[in-house]
């Protein structure tokens, strides 16, 4: 990924929200390294699909009430203002009752909130709340939103080949410590991956967290030791979540 980031032909990325924990109490995250797209001058643009509050639609995190929507519709906002993202919101066509998939007129909308059967009041909140969030969209572009998380979680793109996608392992140190653990902490991080750390592209941080770095061959373990020495006005703390350097094909 660090060198599909470097293409100077590309000037953004675009995204679906993660589907693994929406709803009530979860975390919209985004599907790629947010802080490598930043690091190389670029923009990535959440795809707000959020799902609605049609007693139908129940997946991806699905919500109950009109109000609840609105709940998760500002923290998915929130979430792109303080991560410096940009998001737009899509409209898909859904029938509500799947054997009528293929035919008839679309009884509602599923990725947005204009749903013809829903009750026309919860509709008209909810548009209201999408104008509201528009209009703070706009005062963000006005401030400054540069990163100032002190936490760097970094992903190793290369160990990813020499991984599975099991549930012993990988789901709990990767997926879920985006999804879970990591929005819970109580203090921002921004996630990298490992090759911009070790090319010394990324600005200095006071923790790194280093999610997968299973492999590591000598020239990247140099580049490491050297990145983690620098000097600087406070040291770099380096927290290794499992089997650090494990697999080194020299």
């Amino acid at each position: 990924f660090h060198r599909i980031a470097q293409c100077p032909d590309l000037d953004f990325f675009v995204s679906p929200l993660d589907y693994g924990f929406r709803g009530m109490g979860g975390h919209t995250a985004a599907m790629i390294p947010n802080g490598t797209v930043h690091a190389h001058g670029k923009i990535y643009i959440q795809e707000n699909d959020e799902r609605c509050w049609h007693p139908v639609s129940r997946d991806y995190g699905a919500v109950r009430t009109e109000g609840e929507f609105r709940a998760v519709y500002r923290r998915t906002l929130a979430d792109a203002i303080i991560s410096g993202m940009g998001t737009w919101s899509t409209s898909m066509p859904w029938l509500v009752h799947k054997g009528a998939r293929l035919r008839g007129e679309p009884q509602g909308m599923m990725h947005s909130s204009v749903v013809k059967d829903l009750p026309a009041a919860e509709c008209a909140r909810v548009v209201a709340e999408m104008a509201a969030c528009r209009r703070v969209d706009e005062f963000a572009l006005a401030v400054d939103r540069t990163p100032s998380a002190e936490i760097c979680v970094l992903l190793d793109d290369e160990s990813f080949y020499h991984q599975t996608y099991r549930k012993n392992l990988e789901l709990p140190s990767v997926y879920e410590l985006g999804l879970r653990t990591l929005p819970h902490l109580g203090a921002p991080a921004e996630f990298h991956v490992l090759n911009d750390f070790l090319a010394g592209r990324l600005r200095p941080f006071k923790l790194y967290v280093f999610v997968n770095t299973y492999h590591l061959d000598d020239a990247r373990r140099a580049q490491l030791r050297r990145q983690l020495n620098r000097k600087g006005p406070h040291r770099r703390v380096a927290l290794w979540l499992y089997a650090g350097g494990v697999l080194n094909r020299d």
